[in-house]
């Protein structure tokens, strides 16, 4: 897909011994120019139209520096282009248009403990030192949070040699592996957690229906008339449209749906 004003990709010759995959960035010549572009999806079902190989351009470069865009990015620029009206390759051109994408990530530095104490020494300063005793790598705003002071404080430690400053390590998101097999909860953990939800959805309910009572009384202090319907008519008059979702999830389901709205109704 070329960043242009095209209904749809055009179609290359890959070099010998290059194996392309979607979403990959090349350089695809269009004409005498050379753009940046993308390996597109073909339609599903879509066969490949029949060219000959000898009226195809070849790619000019593959290029391995960028991360591909992910299926999705391109499966949302066919969706917006189809919603707008607008071609496949505008939208890809405004995907695109953010250079910083394509530059390398900036280094990230914090800050470490190395040096002795600065020869004026303030509470603030001891809090810093005490915190990055450590000896770990610090992210600045991180260790002054810590510290309970402003990043200036970390700075005039840095210019002092008390810290020094030093490239964090790299980071990088594991890819998520659905097979893996994850952490379990025991038995006792399980009950606590069912026990502790069961009194945070308490609390919650309680605390709505207070704000709604306190709110209610605020407004009618104001001036305003507070309709209270009768509930029992308002029941009668759903009671066609329960039988019609009772219908749609089943009887059962239906049935144990307003024994529960019961109990609730009773506590």
């Amino acid at each position: 897909m070329l960043p242009l004003a095209l209904p749809a990709p055009y179609d290359y010759l890959v070099p010998e011994g290059t194996r392309l995959e979607p979403g990959q960035f090349v350089v695809a010549p269009l004409g005498p120019v050379e753009y940046l572009a993308v390996v597109w999806t073909r339609p599903e079902g879509a066969a490949p139209p029949d060219i000959k190989p000898e009226k195809l351009r070849s790619i000019v470069e593959v290029i391995d520096e960028v991360p591909p865009l992910p299926r999705v990015s391109l499966d949302f620029a066919d969706w917006v282009a189809n919603y707008t009206l607008s071609s496949p390759g505008m939208v890809l051109r405004m995907m695109m248009s953010a250079s910083r994408a394509f530059s390398p990530p900036a280094p990230r530095y914090g800050v470490r403990l190395v040096g002795a104490p600065p020869a004026r020494m303030t509470p603030a300063r001891a809090r810093v030192i005490e915190a990055a005793s450590n000896e770990m790598i610090w992210v600045k705003s991180s260790l002054a949070e810590a510290a309970g002071v402003s990043t200036g404080v970390i700075d005039g430690l840095v210019d002092s040699g008390t810290l020094i400053a030093e490239p964090l390590p790299d980071w990088q998101a594991l890819p998520l592996d659905l097979g893996r097999e994850r952490a379990k909860l025991t038995p006792e953990q399980k009950a606590i957690f069912q026990e502790e939800s069961k009194k945070a959805g308490a609390f919650m309910r309680q605390q709505i229906v207070s704000q709604e009572g306190d709110l209610v009384a605020k407004m009618q202090q104001g001036g305003t008339q507070v309709t209270r319907p009768n509930l029992a008519l308002f029941r009668a008059a759903m009671k066609p449209a329960y039988d019609k979702i009772f219908k749609y999830v089943g009887e059962e389901n239906g049935k144990r749906y307003m024994e529960y709205v019961e109990a609730a109704r009773k506590k």
